[in-house]
Parts: C-alpha cells; sequence; structure tokens
C-alpha cells in the first residue's frame, strides 16, 4: 500500500510541477531564512559562555551621573579589585584587565603596532577559561615583565619555534623594555567581549607607572576593568547590595554621591550591556528578538503560502476524491494519500532550504558581521525540532483535503459540488492568509527603508562637520605629541594637504576629554564641560563654522595660553547669551594641578561629537601648546593624488619617527564605522524583506493560477460576448489587489509604531513621513499587480472556443 502511495503521489507531483514547485520553493525560501536567522541567534546568544566558571563571572562597571544625565561607562579604576578581593566574601578572585597600544618587536624586521596588548592580574587565569598549549598559565603571570602569547601572536613572532623563555621588545612613549615569554595559549574564541592577542603581567604596570595606579586613593585614573568570581552559592544582587557601603568606605561621600557601582553577568555583557568604553561593540538584545520574530513569520509565510496551495489545489480535486471512493478506496485510504503529498513536499523544501542557507551563509555572514556555521545546528535536538516542524506543517497543508474531501459522500463530491461546497470559507481563510502575507512584507519593506534613511542622515547629514578626506594619525609617544608642530609644518607643506591639525579628540569619535573644571565669571559654581585641546586649525581642517567672535589665529599671541572657544551647547549651558569676552577659568588634576585662565574669543557651531546615539556634547576648546594632551594629528588632504600625498606624509613621518610605523586611517571611514551596527541591521531588513515579498508573490502566483483554472469556463464566456483582454486582467486581478490594500492599512501602523521605538536610540533621528508608507504600498501593489498579471494575461489571451470545447 505505502508503495502505491507513493507511486500516485509522485505522479500527481508531475501533473502538476507548477504548484508543487511554487510549494517547495516558497516553503524552502521561508525555512532557509529561519535556518539563517536561528544562527544568526545562536552565534549572539554564545558569546562568552565557553568559560567553564562563566555563571560566576561578573564584571564591575560604574554609573555616573551629570547635568546630561547618567553615562553607563564599562570601566572601574585600579583600586577596586584588590578591595573586593580583601574584603567582600562574596567574592572569591578578583582580577584587572588594562589593555594598551604598544609597539612589540622581536627585531628591526619585525616590529608592529599591537592593539591588543593586555595587562591583567596573575588571577586572570584562574577567573577566565584558557587552553593552554605550552607554560604553565598558573605561574606565568606572577612575575614582572612577564607575558603570555596567543598561538597565532606566537607564530607572527616566532614562527613554528618554541618562544618559551624568549623576549620581547616592548616600547611605551620613549622607554623599550624586554618582556619574557612563560606561555602560549589558545586564540580566543570569535564570540567573546575579551580579546587579547598578549596578556602581559600586571605587576609590569606598577614598575612602569609606579605604585600610584592601584592606590587606594586612586578613583580616577587610569580607567580598566574588573572581573570578579563569585564565590560558589554567592548571587549578583548580593554583591551589587554590598556595593554602595563597599563605594562610600573607598571612595568617600563626596565621590559616590554622583557614581554607583555595579555589577552584570558575563552572559549579559554582549546583548544587554551597551556601556561606553567596552573592549568590543556589544548587540543588542532587541535585535535578537526582532530577528528570531522575522524568522518565525518568515516559515510562518512559507507555511501559509504552502497551505493555500494545497487546499485551494484541493478544491479542483473533487472529481478525483469521488472516482476513488467509487473504485472502492476507503477514507482512511484518501487520508493516507493527502497526507503522503503534504510531506514528500515538506521534506523536499526542508532540504532545498537547509541546501539553500549553507550557500547564503557566507554573504549572510559578511552581511551580519557575525561568523555564522553550520555546526550551531549539531544538537541532538535539531532532528527533533526538523520531525515536528515537518509533522505540523504536513497536518497544516494536508488536513483539509486530508480529512474534508474525503470525508465526503460520493453526492457531494460530483462535478462542480466540492468547490461549492465550502468555497465561501474557504476562500475567506485564504483571503486572511494572503492578507496576513502581505502585513509582514509591507511592515518589513517600511522598517528597511526607515532603517536606511536613517542610516543615511546620521552618516551624512547630522554631524556638523566636513568628514571627507580627512585622514587620522595617532600619535603614541609623548615626543610626538610635546613636539606635534614640527610634524604639523612638515605636512603643512606638502602640495596635495590642504589644513593639518593636532588635537586630543576628532569629531565625530569623541576621545581625548578629560575631566576638567570650568569656572565661569561671575558664578560661584563651577561646571563639567567637555575640554577638547586643540591648536589654531582645528576649525578649519574640520570645517567648524564660526558663528560669534573669531577662530583661533596665530596672529594674536594670547590665543596659545589665554584663549577660549565655545560650541552652542556650551554657551547654553553656561547660560549666556553673548559668549565673547567672558572670561574662563579651567583647573584639573593629573599628576599634578593643572590650571588655565583666558577669555571666550569665538562660538562655533554645533557638530557631533560623538555619535548620533548621543546628544550633542557642550565643548570648551582650548590650546596647550607643548603639551601632551595631542593625541592625534589630523590632515585634509586634496582629493586627486590621494595615494601619492599618503606616502609622501609617511616618509616625512619616518623622518620624525624611524622605528614607528606609519598608521592611519580615514575620517569618514571611522564615522561610518560607528553606524556599522545600523547598516548591518538595514541589510538584514532589507534581505528578509525581499525574500518575505518574494514568498509572498510566488504565494500569489500560485492562487492566481488557480483562479484562472477554475475560472476557464467563466472567462470563454466573456470573451466569447465581447469582453477584452483588459477586462478580464482586472477582472481577475482586483481581488488579489484588494487584499494587498487592506494589508498595507493593518501593516503602516504596526511599522509606524514599531519604527518609533527603534528611533528612540538615536537623540536625533529622520523623521518618518508619509512617504515612507505611500512609496512602500506603491511598491507592494506594482508587485502584487504584476505577480497576478502574469496568470491573469496568459488566461485572457487563451482561445474561448478551445476552453469551452474542453470544458
Amino acid at each position: 500500500m505505502l508503495r502505491n502511495v507513493l507511486k500516485v503521489t509522485l505522479r500527481n507531483l508531475r501533473k502538476h510541477i507548477l504548484y508543487a514547485g511554487i510549494n517547495v520553493v516558497g516553503l524552502a525560501l521561508g525555512l532557509a531564512c529561519c535556518v539563517v536567522i536561528a544562527l544568526y541567534v545562536l552565534e549572539a546568544l554564545s558569546y562568552d559562555r565557553f568559560h567553564d566558571k562563566v555563571d560566576r563571572i561578573v564584571r564591575l562597571v560604574e554609573d555616573q551621573e551629570h547635568e546630561d544625565g547618567v553615562s553607563r561607562l564599562a570601566t572601574t579604576y585600579g583600586p577596586l579589585a584588590p578591595a573586593l578581593e580583601e574584603e567582600m566574601a562574596s567574592v572569591e578572585h578578583a582580577v584587572r584587565v588594562l589593555p594598551y597600544s604598544l609597539l612589540v618587536s622581536r627585531d628591526v624586521e619585525r616590529r608592529r603596532q599591537e592593539d591588543r596588548f593586555v595587562f591583567v592580574d596573575s588571577t586572570f587565569f584562574d577567573v577566565f577559561s584558557v587552553n593552554a598549549l605550552r607554560g604553565d598559565v598558573r605561574t606565568a603571570l606572577a612575575a614582572p615583565f612577564s607575558v603570555v602569547l596567543t598561538a597565532s601572536t606566537s607564530r607572527r613572532y616566532f614562527g613554528g619555534g618554541n618562544p618559551i623563555g624568549q623576549t620581547l621588545e616592548v616600547r611605551d612613549d620613549e622607554t623599550t623594555r624586554n618582556f619574557t615569554v612563560t606561555a602560549v595559549v589558545a586564540d580566543p574564541p570569535h564570540n567573546t567581549h575579551l580579546p587579547f592577542d598578549f596578556l602581559a603581567s600586571f605587576a609590569s604596570i606598577r614598575l612602569i607607572y609606579g605604585d600610584w595606579i592601584d592606590d587606594p586613593r586612586n578613583w580616577e585614573h587610569p580607567p580598566l576593568y574588573t572581573y570578579a568570581l563569585l564565590a560558589d552559592g554567592a548571587t549578583v544582587a548580593d554583591l551589587e547590595a554590598r556595593l554602595p557601603t563597599f563605594a562610600r568606605r573607598h571612595m568617600g561621600e563626596t565621590r559616590t554621591a554622583n557614581r554607583q557601582l555595579r555589577a552584570e553577568r558575563l552572559t549579559d555583557i554582549h546583548l544587554y550591556s551597551r556601556r561606553e568604553q567596552s573592549l568590543v561593540p556589544g548587540s543588542d538584545i532587541t535585535y535578537v528578538y526582532l530577528f528570531s520574530l522575522i524568522a518565525f513569520i518568515t516559515v510562518l509565510i512559507g507555511c501559509v503560502n504552502f497551505t493555500n496551495l494545497t487546499t485551494a489545489r484541493a478544491m479542483h480535486r473533487a472529481k478525483e476524491v469521488a472516482m476513488r471512493r467509487a473504485l472502492g478506496a476507503n477514507r482512511r485510504q484518501l487520508v493516507l494519500q493527502f497526507l503522503a503529498e503534504s510531506t514528500l513536499l515538506v521534506i523536499l523544501a526542508l532540504v532545498t532550504g537547509l541546501l539553500l542557507a549553507r550557500a547564503a551563509l557566507p554573504s549572510l555572514s559578511t552581511m551580519s558581521g557575525e561568523d555564522l556555521s553550520m555546526e550551531y545546528l549539531a544538537h541532538w535536538s535539531t532532528p527533533l525540532i526538523a520531525l515536528a516542524g515537518i509533522g505540523f506543517v504536513s497536518l497544516l497543508a494536508g488536513s483539509y483535503p486530508a480529512f474534508f474531501l474525503s470525508g465526503a459522500g460520493r453526492a457531494g463530491t460530483r462535478k462542480g459540488d466540492g468547490p461549492r461546497t465550502a468555497g465561501s470559507k474557504g476562500s475567506f481563510v485564504r483571503s486572511s492568509l494572503v492578507v496576513f502575507q502581505f502585513v509582514v512584507s509591507i511592515g518589513l519593506m517600511i522598517s528597511t527603508l526607515v532603517v536606511y534613511r536613517q542610516v543615511d542622515y546620521v552618516r551624512n547629514e547630522r554631524l556638523g562637520f566636513d568628514k571627507k578626506h580627512v585622514v587620522l594619525v595617532p600619535l603614541r609617544d609623548l615626543e610626538n605629541q610635546f613636539q606635534h608642530t614640527s610634524l604639523k609644518d612638515a605636512w603643512q607643506e606638502l602640495p596635495g594637504v590642504e589644513a593639518v591639525s593636532a588635537s586630543s579628540g576628532m569629531p565625530g569619535l569623541g576621545g581625548g576629554i578629560y575631566d576638567w573644571w570650568v569656572h565661569p565669571e561671575h558664578r560661584s559654581d563651577s561646571l563639567r564641560l567637555m575640554v577638547l585641546t586643540v591648536d589654531h586649525d582645528y576649525a578649519k581642517t574640520y570645517g567648524l563654522n564660526v558663528l560669534d567672535g573669531r577662530d583661533f589665529s596665530e596672529q594674536f599671541a594670547t590665543d596659545a595660553n589665554e584663549a577660549f572657544l565655545l560650541n552652542e551647547s556650551a554657551v547654553k549651558r553656561l547660560g549666556w547669551t553673548d559668549a565673547v569676552g567672558k572670561e574662563v577659568t579651567l583647573d584639573a588634576w593629573f599628576r599634578g594641578r593643572l590650571e588655565k585662565r583666558g577669555s571666550v574669543v569665538g562660538v562655533v557651531e554645533d557638530f557631533q561629537y560623538r555619535s548620533l546615539h548621543h546628544a550633542i556634547d557642550p565643548i570648551l576648546f582650548h590650546i596647550l601648546p607643548d603639551s601632551w594632551y595631542y593625541d592625534y594629528v589630523s590632515a585634509r588632504i586634496r582629493p586627486g593624488d590621494i595615494t601619492g600625498t599618503l606616502e609622501a606624509m609617511e616618509q616625512i613621518w619616518h623622518e620624525y619617527n624611524a622605528e614607528r610605523p606609519f598608521e592611519y586611517t580615514f575620517l569618514d571611514d571611522q564615522v561610518d564605522a560607528l553606524y556599522r551596527a545600523e547598516a548591518r541591521v538595514g541589510r538584514l531588513f532589507g534581505a528578509f524583506a525581499a525574500l518575505a515579498v518574494g514568498i509572498a508573490c510566488l504565494g500569489l502566483l500560485g492562487l492566481a493560477a488557480l483562479t484562472a483554472a477554475g475560472r476557464t469556463r467563466e472567462i470563454g464566456i466573456r470573451k466569447v460576448l465581447g469582453a477584452s483582454v483588459s477586462g478580464i486582467v482586472l477582472l481577475l486581478s482586483r481581488e488579489f489587489v484588494g487584499l494587498v490594500l487592506v494589508a498595507s492599512i493593518l501593516a503602516t501602523p504596526m511599522a509606524y509604531l514599531a519604527m518609533r521605538r527603534w528611533l528612540d536610540g538615536f537623540a536625533y533621528r529622520v523623521p518618518v513621513g508619509a512617504d515612507v508608507f505611500v512609496l512602500t504600498i506603491m511598491l507592494a501593489l506594482f508587485l502584487a499587480l504584476i505577480t497576478v498579471s502574469f496568470q491573469s494575461v496568459r488566461a485572457a489571451l487563451a482561445d474561448p472556443v478551445k476552453t469551452l470545447r474542453h470544458e
């Protein structure tokens, strides 16, 4: 019997290859989308879970309240870890992590600027899990100037040889020290928020910079990362409950008035933290929920298509059912036949979907920025989920023909009776499912358009400075920072260089901001503004617009020591209407007291100093000649021979820095990177929206073909009576166009609310105008009309004589 069922099933599929193909392709696309998104979700949820003690590891962080709100910082300070380990019974171990960018070399030919050189306490390996390849990690970081290498770093410097006991020269500013390799560990997995190439002993930092780095009174600098391993039975809630008292005891009442220590689980960092100064930009759990919902809906759209076409086809199989019943087939045999056909199609769709997902994986990995792998599906639950999915979809799609038609009597399955018996109810269900498909498709299309507009807005329209053709070069040595003017003047002489400036930070990227106290004239209180150390050409280099007063100028000898610029937001913060000429005093403490007095000479137009996730910062600009506050040199180069200009800049660089490589980036690339996550979301939305629309159109194509086939006699009679081709096309198309219009009405408010909530994450955002919805609805109608018209025109052009003779 099973053999006969399979033979009849294959025969039916061959006979109706178009409908079978639409069924398989539509469901396969939905399943492929679901598989890819499942891999993305599993990748996001896997971050940092490879550590053996992951459930007990927490990161200590800090919230700082100020006039503009709360800064949620991932960093804390040196004295915290030793105090936690000593005083907190719930903390078994604590470890500090201090990343540095250092010049590392084994010899002159292998000198590299390493950005993942990380100083850690010797307790690092008690907290985090690593795979030791050489040496004993338990004692590897006990001595000062010892370093642990990853396997790839070891190969980079020592080839295939044994590096244990070998030394590496590490240069910080102008001092070179030898670090001894004590162990080699496997490279950290890609799904970690804590990447490293070198792990150096934290004791080295004390010898380099002195004991002040973990002085119990130093809760200001340098910012570093603190992790704790909780004791067995201890909870994060218990630790957080004791942190306020702990902080007041060590930091004092004054410092803790606007600062709060917090603890967050290691597994929450990637998806829930979203803190400033994180080592690696995290994702957002919202995207996991969102894409999971898209996966479910997309595969549901495929199932809807499958069910729609299967049930619609069943309406045309009444004769077949009647003939089988007349020849003695019982209901059980008919049920088995219809379910077998449905199951075979689902299995074909599943196999096709997996093949499509595997083929699309490299492109989608690049698009999402995640290292997606089919290995995540190698789990004991995967076959069970697949079997459950096959059974559910098969039953859903095959239940109507299997149980309704097979149970109808012979009288109920005569020619024409079957379709009329349940036609109105079945038509309503199919129409509802079509509306559902296009609600989802139109919603995704609207979301895609809004995301793309917002990303374009933050990249190009709301910055307030000119980001094009600006080259950023970091000054890593103190000597370069003190003598930045010489390098700047040499670059300025190049014909391809338009302007050059040195500064402690860059527009759009932030950085280089120190905690200065600002004392306005005739005010008893003081304010904390962002204070940016620049030179005379900063506004010129970045294209900042001076609204009032003047820019810094070398023609005024006092500007270097007594002049300030403010942006518009700083003027508002200070409560001034006319800032030019007002006196300001700055003071700060960092390795000694710094104080500066002067007056405001100009006001610049507001610009986006950090990403548009933040409001515009109130900024004060000043000049500190011959200081180490200059972390970058920025050069605006003329378009044309950009490569030649960079080569000339590199040649001059090596005249001043014979041993240090020439590093540079373009400002527009760095600014675009700030919104890389949003750009990826936009690309993924676009891909899934196109997929959802494609599946929905496939369903429309199949339903239009079935509708045309079911109305063959009517179309023939209409043509004999003089109906035009356009009139018949309109007749067959208007029902589906109406369904798309209904879907548009339902999708528009839902998409609007969802996008407004997403845009709330930006301090400045593009308005969601009516044009977005009109454009999307018109596109959806156009696609639906094209899809349906393909079959409608074909039916309208058929020869009515042959049609009526056949009927």
